[in-house]
């Protein structure tokens, strides 16, 4: 499981890092929109898996038009499609399928649930990436979620004794958290030393362990949706890691406290 594990980010690491270093903006909008599709419907899987097809590929085509305002810069229309992703599943229900159901209210629900717990998340990425040297932050934010990621894998298995949840994930311990937590440090200290993208602080160092605690509760969420619904993985493209949801859960949560540091950057406050 090692081999395919680091073979699999060794495969994906210069994808991303070429995304984000050299290519243009609308490459990055469209990998986004492509990993957004990916975890919708790894998350429709696990949560209604009997759900339409058709309000399936409507929420998909909602999601590529999030991206598309995104991408040609009209934010501003974000709260209208946000709108539409419940009343044209509603409007579609009501008009081709009217018999009163609580699953189909459920459906509706996740739906909706798949936008503020996927999309929006995402299209924050997006919108750091149009900050000043955004490209730059993004890649800071996924070095210190990821590499998180792996400080808590190695240490949770080599010294991990007391158990950080079981009820969730068993396999997770407080050893594990906190190596991930130092690595995070570690590996989000470096990064900012060798970039020159802020000055190291306590701000900076504290920046860096609330979006590493963050990413770790994201990690915990994604499991007790997993298994709320008896399901170890959320899918199979990723060798090693799972499903995209499944590799992505810790950056779902972390963007948002990026964002908020960066809006509050920008406005001088800090």
């Amino acid at each position: 499981m090692d081999l395919k594990r680091w073979l699999t980010g060794l495969l994906l690491a210069p994808i991303v890092v070429g995304a984000l270093l050299v290519g243009h903006n609308g490459a990055i909008f469209v990998l986004l929109c492509l990993v957004a599709i990916l975890c919708l419907i790894e998350f429709f899987k696990i949560t209604f898996p009997t759900l339409s097809l058709a309000l399936r590929v409507l929420w998909y085509f909602l999601t590529i038009g999030l991206f598309w305002l995104l991408y040609s810069g009209e934010i501003h229309l974000f709260l209208f499609v946000a709108a539409l992703w419940f009343f044209l599943p509603a409007l579609f229900v009501i008009l081709f399928d009217p018999r009163p159901s609580s699953r189909k209210v459920e459906a509706l629900a996740i739906g909706a649930l798949g936008l503020i717990y996927i999309c929006v998340p995402l299209v924050m990425l997006g919108l750091i990436v149009r900050h000043p040297a955004g490209n730059i932050w993004l890649l800071f934010l996924l070095v210190v979620v990821f590499s998180g990621d792996t400080g808590a894998f190695y240490m949770g298995r080599w010294v991990g004794r007391r158990r950080l949840h079981p009820t969730i994930s068993p396999a997770k311990t407080w050893e594990g958290a906190v190596g991930g937590l130092v690595s995070s440090l570690i590996a989000g200290a470096w990064f900012i030393h060798l970039t020159g993208l802020d000055t190291l602080n306590p701000l900076t160092f504290s920046l860096i362990i609330l979006l590493s605690i963050v990413a770790q509760l994201g990690d915990l969420s994604e499991s007790f949706i997993k298994r709320s619904f008896q399901i170890k993985d959320s899918g199979r493209l990723l060798p090693g890691h799972g499903g995209f949801l499944d590799r992505i859960d810790g950056v779902l949560f972390a963007s948002p406290v990026l964002y908020l540091h960066l809006a509050i950057k920008t406005l001088g406050v800090v």
